[in-house]
């Protein structure tokens, strides 16, 4: 009793039904962390940087029907001479200044698989997904050791 006040104890069903869910988000939220990071170091280790320059961009519409996203075109040469352009994998709401000059990682293998190369892409976002996944773990956790039992 804290105050007064005398918490009671989750009924199983709610705490069965909340762990599961929290448990798949944490999956789903570990998943794509996982591919995500695995891209990113893959990407780190065997790509190739080169510098490249914002040449255009394309408008992908969001959710809402005035929200959209500008997705740079960015125009790159290979070090074998090859000139490349490639959408990059992630957008903003503003329009992208064109003739920026970005960091570009791409595979001397497949040199079209490339993306810019940015800390925030790279590793921010997928370290996001898994400070998720924990939470979403430690959250069913308490689900399943039913958390907020009374003594």
């Amino acid at each position: 009793m804290l105050g007064g006040y005398m918490s009671a104890p989750i009924p199983i069903g709610v705490r069965i039904v909340g762990g599961t869910v929290m448990l798949a988000s944490a999956c789903a939220f570990g998943y794509f962390a996982i591919l995500m990071l695995r891209k990113s170091y893959k990407r780190a280790v065997k790509g190739v940087a080169t510098s490249g320059f914002v040449s255009g961009f394309q408008l992908q519409s969001g959710s809402g029907a005035a929200h959209y996203s500008y997705y740079p075109e960015v125009e790159f040469q290979t070090l074998h001479g090859e000139k490349i352009t490639f959408v990059a994998s992630v957008g903003s709401n503003t329009n992208p200044k064109l003739g920026r000059k970005v960091k570009v990682l791409y595979y001397p293998d497949n040199a079209k698989d490339a993306d810019i190369s940015s800390l925030l892409t790279s590793w921010f976002f997928p370290l996001f997904f898994m400070v998720g996944a924990i939470v979403f773990l430690l959250g069913a956790l308490m689900f399943y050791c039913g958390g907020g039992a009374s003594s």
